[in-house]
């Protein structure tokens, strides 16, 4: 069987991360992301990483796509210096020493990943992801789903966004909020209603 099809699909959710990654540092979206949040987007990003290996199951082997585009990018950030593992009190960490280094890299990748793309080079595609996004360290998944655990913290965790409401005034929307989601199950019910 081929690993055409998920390589595609890997290189996708790659494309994806690093256009979020390339947009965050965008001037022109300071109305939507703070200064602050683009200055700690880059860390939030290898804080993700790291946790994220926690998702790996058993074996050294990354078979989910979604997973295997992580792995990608733990590779590319790195060798590009733009990403660094520390270590403290007998921890690992990754930190980005350069938010510039960082989002430069995120350009370049962006720039391979959708090269590959237009060329529909699916040869190149395998191999990128198969030398470098189809295994993790096993002793630093282990790591992490450690600390997870002596922190009392789930291996996988759900983000969801907020509902976002109108704001009304004198019959006309004038603005929104976004409202927190407190019950999970109630908003899967009320957004799958509205299909």
């Amino acid at each position: 069987m081929s690993r055409g099809p998920q390589d595609a699909v890997a290189l996708e959710e790659t494309r994806a991360d690093v256009s979020a990654h390339v947009l965050a540092a965008d001037p022109a979206l300071t109305d939507i992301l703070t200064r602050r949040c683009q200055q700690l987007w880059p860390q939030f990003a290898a804080a993700t990483w790291l946790g994220s290996v926690a998702a790996v199951p058993e074996g050294d082997r990354v078979e989910d796509e979604r997973q295997r585009a992580i792995q990608l990018q733990i590779w590319w950030f790195t060798g590009k210096g733009a990403l660094a593992e520390r270590h403290a009190k007998g921890r690992r960490y990754l930190a980005v020493p350069d938010a510039a280094r960082f989002h430069q890299a995120a350009s370049e990748l962006l720039v391979l990943v959708d090269e590959i793309g237009r060329l529909g080079d699916t040869a190149r595609a395998a191999d990128l992801l198969e030398r470098h996004a189809s295994r993790v360290d096993t002793q630093w998944r282990d790591e992490v789903i450690d600390r997870l655990r002596a922190a009392g913290l789930p291996r996988r965790v759900a983000v969801i966004p907020p509902q976002i409401r109108g704001v009304v005034a004198e019959g006309k929307i004038v603005d929104a909020e976004a409202v927190p989601v407190d019950d999970l199950d109630a908003e899967i019910l009320r957004t799958w209603a509205s299909l």
